[in-house]
């Protein structure tokens, strides 16, 4: 890993049922990948199958949202013009509270081991940053 920082500003996705990021930015940014047993089919939101093939591929990234900094496991995958999603997975363990109208979230509900606590941030002001040397 070669401990480059990344300020990225992902995409909450809660109809993603994992976390990803984008085939060509982890080959722009020459991330380390790590290969699935097997592969994951992929599925876009209309239910055709992703013109990107399945998922063979996963990187383990440090991610910093504010205060609360945690590793998590991205599939990589073809996001278009996304770079980044962080699934339903993350929002279903975390359960932060999301005011829309601020575009804000806070970390109010996470699992103990979720330290230290950010409070509210603000994903304009205070994008998140990813680590590719956890």
């Amino acid at each position: 890993m070669s401990g480059n920082r990344y300020k990225m500003s992902p995409l909450l996705d809660s109809g993603c049922t994992g976390s990803c990021i984008d085939t060509s930015f982890v080959k722009k940014h020459k991330i380390n990948t790590k290969k699935f047993a097997r592969p994951i089919p992929v599925y876009n939101a209309d239910g055709t199958l992703n013109s990107g093939g399945a998922i063979t591929e996963y990187v383990d990234l440090m991610l910093q949202i504010g205060q609360h900094i945690e590793i998590l496991q991205f599939a990589v995958s073809n996001l278009g013009k996304t770079e980044m999603f962080i699934g339903h997975e993350w929002l279903k363990l975390h359960n932060p509270s999301i005011d829309w109208r601020t575009s804000t979230l806070k970390f109010d509900r996470c699992p103990v081991r979720c330290e230290p606590l950010g409070g509210w941030m603000n994903p304009e002001s205070d994008d998140p940053v990813v680590d590719d040397d956890p």
